[in-house]
């Protein structure tokens, strides 16, 4: 009886949770939705070639000053078709006075659909259309000469788009999507801030890697093991420590309670010491002391690359600050 109730319990839960899930789907979906994406914004003309003593001739008029082609769509990605019943005020496409608008065509449309675009003015052009359904867009292409100066000299094509604004009045739409563009140096500085904080976090985790071989040795495949042996000399039974010398014939034995490692021949062993037997393994010093140097090193390493991007990044705030408050 009770598996029953809960399985009917489990039914109408999943149901109302389904039903939920789709209301909340069907309400973030806007009703009303237009997007204005940029397919190419680019300038025609590099500073360098301006400087040079060659004209440009644009509507036999000289052109001095750098030019920038727009190509851009605007696009019904809303759920309801938008008509010339909803347009109250046509959209319009604002720039500053920095720039003026040469020329505006539009390059492809829906088909059957009634669509232009006029100049208004130095700073404004108009787009107009009869119906727009869903998921059909307008290409528009835009000719722009700066006129101004730039606040900052950059790619000129991407603060030229991010610099656009829109008027109009359509019912039920509040605003129309346009996403900020990123210029190639924002992005490479960007690039380089994530690939830094990588290798700093890669760093601390190598070096507390070999750090943890001192608490962990069984994880450290890169530890060197030594075997001590118990030798005779006379009557007395030593503890030693014996290895191979690569560039002689001869082997290097310690002795524990000496601090000093000698060298000596094989024959010369054989006379002095009388071999016992194994007498327990340790972790070579050397090796103990090679971790924690690492690990320390990539550490600090680690954690001077964080530093000094955070370094970096408070100066620039501050920088950027100071130029705002002059």
């Amino acid at each position: 009886m009770i598996g029953t109730i809960l399985g009917i319990l489990g039914i109408v839960f999943t149901l109302g949770f389904g039903g939920y899930s789709i209301w909340v789907y069907k309400k973030s979906k806007r009703n009303v939705s237009l997007e204005f994406r940029n397919t190419e914004c680019y300038s025609l003309f590099r500073d360098d070639v301006n400087r040079l003593n060659i004209e440009l001739i644009y509507n036999k008029t000289t052109v001095n000053n750098t030019l920038i082609l727009l190509k851009a769509k605007l696009i019904n990605n809303g759920q309801i078709d938008i008509d010339k019943n909803r347009i109250y005020n046509p959209l319009k496409i604002k720039t500053t006075e920095i720039y003026k608008w040469l020329e505006a065509t539009v390059t492809s449309s829906p088909t059957g659909a009634s669509t232009n675009i006029e100049l208004i003015s130095d700073q404004e052009i108009q787009l107009n259309w009869d119906l727009l359904k869903h998921n059909e867009y307008i290409e528009i292409e835009a000719l722009v000469e700066i006129i101004g100066e730039l606040e900052k000299e950059g790619e000129k094509g991407t603060e030229f788009y991010n610099n656009l604004n829109f008027d109009y009045r359509i019912t039920d739409l509040n605003s129309i999507q346009k996403e900020k563009q990123i210029s190639n140096s924002i992005r490479r500085k960007a690039l380089s801030n994530k690939m830094s904080k990588i290798m700093a976090i890669v760093s601390i985790i190598i070096g507390a890697l070999f750090l943890s071989f001192e608490f962990f040795p069984a994880i450290n495949i890169m530890e060197k093991q030594v075997v001590s042996y118990a030798i005779k000399k006379g009557n007395n039974e030593l503890v030693s420590i014996i290895s191979v010398n690569n560039k002689s014939d001869k082997i290097k034995l310690s002795i524990e309670g000496e601090e000093d490692e000698r060298e000596i021949t094989i024959d010369e062993f054989n006379r002095t010491y009388e071999l016992q037997k194994i007498k327990k393994t340790t972790i070579d010093p050397k090796s103990s002391l090679f971790n924690r140097i690492i690990g320390a090193v990539y550490i600090g390493l680690g954690l001077l690359l964080l530093l000094l991007e955070q370094l970096f990044s408070l100066l620039k705030k501050r920088k950027k600050k100071a130029a705002n408050t002059v």
